[in-house]
């Protein structure tokens, strides 16, 4: 996190500077060949971290509207408290000013370290979910069991209602369509496909219930962790489970792994 911190901070010395979500996250786009580019931010939860730490610390404001993007402002005091944390000694801020002249290579080798290591941790969780899915993709027919679907049933409601705010989160967070604009998209439309069968149709199946509801949420849940979406999603999804609990099927616990 402080690396990102250093690097958001980077880019708001010049005095008046003010900048979205989108900008940060584009501004960190690097070539690496002449067709391919990569980002140094790579990560939306650790800028989001990193924001959060920096209006905490009193360097930056986060001003928000209820339609416009986030807007990212130096604070009044951005100066003096960031001098400050640049003086705390044994810290990376600390180390990014040691560093000089040669600061903006420092930090620019440090932060594609840090993306290479997330890159190696997803493709090895990528891996494991695989693994995962083809041991536990085969539920037997039970699986394909309709659902009725009542719409007097309160735990139902509650469980459209926590997938309804879930979607309206995703559909107003235009970083994460920024940084992952292909995951965004499957989730996006994963969760309200399975939210506008909950609330029109007459029954539904477990293993759709697992394909558009269960895994889109999960990956939320991991992507965002203890950030807003990802405890709006994990509140969906233990709705879901409040819900089909009282279903039965002896292979639940499986289907929300």
């Amino acid at each position: 996190m402080p690396y990102y911190a250093c690097y958001i901070c980077q880019k708001l010395v010049a005095p008046g500077t003010t900048l979205t979500l989108d900008d940060l996250y584009e501004s960190s786009q690097v070539q690496s060949s002449f067709t391919d580019y990569y980002y140094l931010l790579s990560d939306q939860s650790i800028i989001e971290t990193a924001l959060q730490f920096l209006e905490g610390e009193r360097i930056v404001r986060l001003i928000t509207d209820e339609f416009a993007p986030q807007l990212i402002i130096r604070h009044e005091d951005f100066d003096t408290n960031f001098d400050g944390l640049l003086g705390k000694r044994d810290t990376v801020f600390n180390r990014y000013k040691l560093a000089g002249e040669g600061r903006a290579s420092w930090l620019h080798k440090a932060l594609e370290n840090i993306g290479e290591q997330i890159k190696s941790a997803q493709t090895q969780t990528d891996q494991e979910d695989d693994d995962e899915a083809s041991s536990s993709d085969d539920f037997g027919e039970e699986s394909w069991a309709p659902i009725p679907l009542e719409r007097t049933d309160k735990l139902q409601q509650t469980a459209v209602e926590a997938l309804e705010r879930t979607l309206k989160e995703l559909r107003g967070d235009n970083g994460y369509a920024v940084a992952h604009p292909e995951e965004k998209a499957f989730v996006q439309d994963a969760i309200a496909s399975v939210t506008k069968r909950l609330k029109e149709d007459s029954q539904i199946s477990w293993i759709y219930i697992r394909e558009f509801a269960v895994k889109p949420l999960m990956i939320l849940i991991a992507r965002f962790g203890k950030a807003a979406l990802g405890v709006t999603a994990s509140v969906a999804r233990d709705s879901l489970f409040s819900w089909l609990k009282n279903k039965g099927g002896g292979f639940l616990d499986d289907l929300f792994k």
